[in-house]
């Protein structure tokens, strides 16, 4: 049974919370009866920030005030629903919900929850802790996360997309089998799945490329990186978000960029389009437990604005 003091200050810990920036108090019983509060020197706060999206989600997000390790987390999680450089458009809506770390503590600020709201959805994801399984998911209970990343780098930036194009250095229409996303040289690269690097080299215009096998007859190809994981050889295996390498120019490029493709069967299909299945879901024995904390999230949220119908997957 909770100690009537330790009750009362729950209930100022929640008000507070609601004005979504706190100092994390601990309130422990003594046993002479009394309630000692611990202030852990600021260690984190929790901040919600909103906003429009001007130019594009990243710079509204810094405009916002929301750090950019939670903005670099932010755009990294949406771009796994949405195509960003076709589907944003200014006047968009967002919210973020982040555990903002102090100078006095160690670690980075973190994304806790976000929504993203178009002219007629939401997109939102919130954080849930469940061991390795740890991650963002939907309100279904779903993870965010499909079995493959569809932008595997640091920062998103289409700069070709896949289909025909006129090729950038021989002059020519071609097919673009791939996407390209345009990062400074050095920004890190993420394995699209798990999978066994088949192929890691220079290889004609790919430059320096690595190429991943995975389960039913699929592949993905990294090009263009500047350098390759230390130690990484072939028939490693690697797990979804890895580090296998980073951005480069190598090949036939005209700037820093990764040439990414993911193919089935030897085909090559636009990542943003392919129906990919989910990777997780909340486990039946911890969905109260999810339910519980996506109703904090929506607390937060809901003093915002009201919310719209939510959807999933790519448009």
């Amino acid at each position: 049974m909770n100690h009537p003091i330790q009750t009362l200050l729950s209930r100022l810990l929640h008000t507070v919370l609601a004005a979504s920036s706190v100092c994390l108090l601990n309130a422990q019983a003594q046993p002479n009866g009394s309630i000692r509060t611990v202030i852990p020197a600021m260690s984190a706060s929790l901040q919600l920030k909103a906003g429009l999206v001007e130019n594009n989600v990243f710079t509204s997000l810094a405009q916002a005030g929301v750090p950019d390790e939670v903005a670099l987390t932010l755009v990294r999680e949406l771009s796994q629903v949405m195509h960003l450089d076709a589907s944003v458009k200014s006047g968009n809506r967002f919210a973020v919900l982040y555990e903002k770390k102090s100078l006095l503590s160690s670690g980075q600020s973190k994304l806790l929850a976000f929504e993203y709201s178009n002219d007629v959805t939401v997109y939102a994801a919130y954080w849930f802790d469940q061991g390795q399984l740890s991650g963002y998911y939907q309100e279904d209970g779903v993870s965010l996360r499909p079995a493959f990343l569809r932008t595997p780098i640091e920062i998103v930036k289409v700069s070709s997309n896949y289909g025909a194009r006129k090729h950038p250095i021989h002059k020519t229409w071609l097919t673009h089998e791939g996407t390209d996303f345009a990062a400074p040289t050095g920004t890190r690269i993420f394995a699209a799945s798990d999978g066994e690097v088949a192929f890691i080299g220079t290889q004609n215009g790919f430059g320096k490329v690595i190429k991943l096998k995975h389960p039913q007859d699929t592949q993905t190809v990294y090009a263009h990186m500047s350098v390759f994981k230390s130690d990484l050889k072939v028939g490693d295996t690697v797990k979804q978000g890895d580090v296998i390498g980073f951005v480069g120019s190598t090949g036939w490029a005209t700037g820093p960029h990764l040439h990414y493709e993911y193919r089935v069967s030897g085909k090559p299909i636009d990542p943003f389009s392919a129906a990919v299945p989910v990777t997780n879901r909340i486990p039946s024995e911890q969905s109260d437990q999810f339910t519980a904390q996506l109703e904090a999230y929506r607390m937060h949220f809901s003093l915002l604005s009201p919310r719209r119908n939510t959807v999933k997957g790519a448009e």
